[in-house]
C-alpha cells in the first residue's frame, strides 16, 4: 500500500528526499519562496502550493494532493522557529496566531495522520513564548520561560492523541559529512518512536561507521572548472593565503590575527568561523546561507576560493541531477536551509519502521553514541528541564500522593506474600520435590550428607515457587499503581492482566514477573491471546487505538531479539505511573514488616525441613544414614512397572 506524506515548508526538499528514500510518496509541497517552489517542479512532478501557509487551507492541500484525510500517513516540515513577538499586545497576538509553527499544528489537527515529523533549529529548545492568546491562556504561567515554546507545542500535539519523542540530532551521526544539529520532533498516534539511533560516530566506535569526511563527498570535485560560487571578500583573500587546510584565524601570527580579526579580535566566543579554511578528512561544518559571510566562512580545505554550489548540494545529499533556481545568492540560501538528505532518510525510516513493526523499543537504551553534543536535548532526558517549574512540582505532588498510597498498599497486602510463602511450605511433600529436580546435579555437587541435601532441595523447591508467588503479588500492585494513575483495571481478558487507557490509547497489558518468562510456546500463545482480546475490543464498537504490550516488573532485556512489544524494569513502571523514578520509590515500602514476618517464615521452614529430613532418612537411606542413590534415581527417572493384569 501507499504511505502518502504531505510536505509542508518544503524548500528544496532535502528533507522531502529522505523521506521518499524511506518508502513514503510525497503528494503535495506547501512552500512560499518561489525560487525553492520552482527547484521542486523543475526536478519533480510533485504539486506545489506556492503560498504563505496562513492562507492555505487543509481543504486546499488534500485536494492539490488528491488525497482524503484517511489516506494520509505522515505529515512533515521544519516551520521556521519564529520569535511569538515581544511586540505590544496587539502586535503580539496577531504574531502568536500568525506564528508558521501554528500553522503546521493546525494541519496535523485537521488530518490527524498517524505519523508527523517536526524538524526545527536548536534554538527552539530553549524559545521562550512572551504572548499568550486568551485562547491559551492555560499556558499562562509558562509565559517567558525557557523552553515554554516547545512545552506549548508538544502539549498540543499530545491533546490530539499523540505519543512524542524529539531530540537535537547531530547530522554526521547519520552518514552526513556535515556537523549540523537539528531538533526533529516525532509523534505517533500510538506507541512512541524511539529516537533513530546513530549509525556513524567519530572513529567509528561501537559498531559504528566513521563519520563521512569532506573528502569522500567532494574530493572528485577539485579539479573542475565549472564550479559556480561567490568569491571571497578581498580583505579574506589577502589572509587566507597564508593559511592551508583545516587552519583559522588562530593559526596567524599574533600580530597578523589581530590585523586580521579587527574588532572581532577582543570579542569572547571560540570564534572558529572566522578565517576558516575546511580539512578534507573532517566533516563540514554546518553549511550557513552564505559560505563568504566573516564570522562562519566556508573556504574550501586548499583552494583560494569558499565552497561552491556544487560542493554545497553534495554536502547536503542532493543528487547530482538536483537542478537549483535563482541567482547563485539564492541556491546557496536554498541550499544551506535544507535538511541533509541523509538525516531525513534516518528519521524517515524509522517512522516506517514503526509502520512495519520492525523497531526495537528498547533502541534508546542500548544506543552508546550521543546524539549530539549537548546534554539535555533528548525528551526524557530534557523534560524536568524544561517544564516549568510550577508543573513539575504539581507532578512531583502528585506523585508523592501516590507513593503514599502505595506504602499504604504495601501495609495492608504485604502480608498476603508471607502467608503465600508459609502456605507454599506446609504444602510440600517429599517425593513432589524429588520427581521435579535433578538426581544427577545433586550427586556431581557432592551433596552426600542427607540433610544437606535435602535442605539444598527445599531451597530449589522454594526459589522457583517463591518467584512466582512475589509475582502475582507485583501483578497486583501494577494493577492498583495503574488504576491510581490512569484509572486501570484488572483484565477479565485471557492473556491480559491490566487495561489501561493513556494518551489517547487503550492498553492491553500482560504483566510477567522478570524478562525470561518465555518459550516459543509461551510467546506464541500470548499474541494469540493480544490477537483475540484485540478482536474482542474493536467489534465492541470502540474506536479508540487498542495496543497490546508485556510489561516485566524487573530487569532489562536489552537484547537484539527484543519485540517491540515488552517493557522491562524501569521502563514498565514508568509507564504506568508516569514517574521515571517510581521503580526505585517501591524498593523502601516493600520491606515492612520483612523481619517479623521472615521470622514466622523461619520457624515454619524448619519445622518443615526437620519432618523432610526425617522421612527422607526413613525413605532413602540405609540405617546408617547412606544416601540411596540408585533408589532415588529409579523413584524420579526409571520407567513405571506395568502392574500385572489380573486373569
Amino acid at each position: 500500500m501507499p504511505y502518502n506524506a504531505i510536505s509542508l515548508f518544503s524548500g528544496a526538499m532535502g528533507l522531502d528526499l529522505g523521506i521518499e528514500r524511506a518508502g513514503f510518496d510525497i503528494r503535495v509541497c506547501v512552500e512560499m519562496d518561489k525560487w525553492a517552489a520552482e527547484t521542486i517542479r523543475i526536478n519533480t512532478n510533485i504539486p506545489v502550493i506556492n503560498s504563505d501557509i496562513n492562507n492555505v487551507s487543509t481543504d486546499e492541500i488534500l485536494e492539490v494532493a488528491n488525497l482524503r484525510r484517511e489516506d494520509v500517513t505522515l505529515v512533515v516540515g521544519g516551520p521556521p522557529c519564529q520569535a511569538f513577538s515581544t511586540a505590544g499586545r496587539q502586535r503580539g497576538l496577531a504574531d502568536f496566531r500568525g506564528n508558521v509553527i501554528l500553522q503546521y499544528l493546525r494541519v496535523v489537527a485537521d488530518i490527524r495522520p498517524e505519523y508527523f515529523i517536526l524538524e526545527n533549529v536548536r534554538g527552539i529548545l530553549s524559545a521562550k513564548l512572551n504572548t499568550v492568546p486568551d485562547e491559551y491562556r492555560e499556558y499562562e504561567n509558562i509565559k517567558d520561560s525557557k523552553g515554554s515554546v516547545l512545552e506549548f507545542i508538544i502539549s498540543q500535539f499530545k491533546r490530539l492523541g499523540y505519543n512524542i519523542s524529539y531530540a537535537l540530532l547531530d547530522a554526521s551521526n547519520y552518514g552526513v559529512p556535515e556537523r549540523r544539529e537539528r531538533v526533529v520532533i516525532i509523534g505517533h498516534i500510538g506507541m512512541r518512536v524511539p529516537i533513530p539511533s546513530p549509525t556513524h560516530s567519530k572513529g567509528g566506535i561501537h559498531g559504528t561507521q566513521p563519520w563521512v569526511t569532506l573528502r569522500d563527498v567532494i574530493g572528485d570535485l577539485e579539479g573542475r572548472q565549472d564550479l559556480r560560487y561567490i568569491p571571497l571578500r578581498a580583505k579574506s583573500v589577502k589572509y587566507m593565503q597564508m593559511l592551508t587546510e583545516g587552519q583559522n584565524w588562530r593559526d596567524l601570527p599574533p600580530e597578523v590575527a589581530e590585523a586580521a580579526m579587527g574588532k572581532a579580535y577582543h570579542l569572547t566566543g571560540g570564534k572558529t568561523g572566522f578565517l576558516r579554511r575546511l580539512c578534507f578528512d573532517d566533516p563540514s561544518p554546518t553549511l550557513v546561507t552564505s559560505p563568504t559571510m566573516p564570522a562562519t566562512l566556508l573556504c574550501h580545505p586548499t583552494q583560494l576560493r569558499p565552497l561552491s554550489v556544487e560542493e554545497y548540494a553534495r554536502i547536503q545529499q542532493f543528487p547530482d541531477t538536483w537542478q537549483f533556481c535563482g541567482r547563485i545568492e539564492t541556491i546557496y540560501k536554498q541550499i544551506g536551509n535544507a535538511v541533509p538528505v541523509g538525516l531525513g532518510y534516518a528519521v524517515g525510516r524509522q517512522v516506517m519502521k514503526s509502520i512495519l513493526g520492525e523497531l526495537r523499543w528498547n533502541e534508546e537504551a542500548i544506543n552508546h553514541i550521543p546524539y549530539s553534543r549537548y546534554s539535555n536535548s533528548i525528551d526524557d532526558e530534557a523534560m524536568r528541564l524544561f517544564e516549568p517549574e510550577a508543573t513539575y512540582s504539581t507532578k512531583r505532588n502528585n506523585m508523592d500522593t501516590t507513593i503514599t498510597r502505595v506504602e499504604e498498599y504495601v501495609r495492608e497486602h504485604i502480608s498476603e506474600f508471607h502467608e503465600s510463602r508459609i502456605n507454599k511450605l506446609t504444602e510440600l511433600k517429599l517425593n513432589d520435590i524429588l520427581k521435579k529436580k535433578n538426581p544427577y546435579l545433586f550427586k556431581a555437587k557432592y551433596l552426600e550428607k542427607p540433610t544437606k541435601l535435602v535442605e539444598n532441595l527445599v531451597e530449589a523447591a522454594m526459589s522457583s515457587s517463591e518467584e512466582t508467588i512475589f509475582g502475582d503479588w507485583l501483578e497486583q500492585l501494577a494493577i492498583f499503581i495503574a488504576s491510581e494513575i490512569f484509572g486501570g483495571r484488572k483484565s477479565a481478558v485471557e492473556g491480559v492482566d491490566l487495561e489501561m487507557d493513556k494518551d489517547g490509547i487503550h492498553y492491553l497489558i500482560s504483566i510477567k514477573s522478570g524478562p525470561n518468562w518465555s518459550n516459543a510456546g509461551s510467546m506464541k500463545k500470548q499474541i494469540d491471546n493480544f490477537k483475540k482480546a484485540k478482536h474482542v475490543f474493536r467489534t465492541s464498537g470502540n474506536k479508540t487505538l487498542c495496543e497490546a504490550i508485556i510489561g516485566c516488573c524487573y530487569g532489562k532485556r536489552y537484547s537484539a531479539d527484543e519485540t517491540k512489544t515488552t517493557i522491562c524494569g524501569q521502563k514498565f513502571w514508568q509507564f504506568i505511573s508516569d514517574s521515571d523514578t517510581l521503580y526505585t520509590d517501591i524498593i523502601e515500602p516493600l520491606g515492612t514488616d520483612a523481619k517479623i514476618k521472615n521470622e514466622a517464615y523461619t520457624k515454619e521452614y524448619n519445622k518443615l525441613l526437620a519432618r523432610l529430613q526425617r522421612d527422607f532418612l526413613n525413605t532413602y537411606c540405609t540405617p546408617s544414614g547412606e544416601i540411596l542413590w540408585d533408589k532415588i534415581t529409579e523413584f524420579n527417572a526409571g520407567i513405571p512397572k506395568q502392574r500385572k493384569k489380573k486373569s
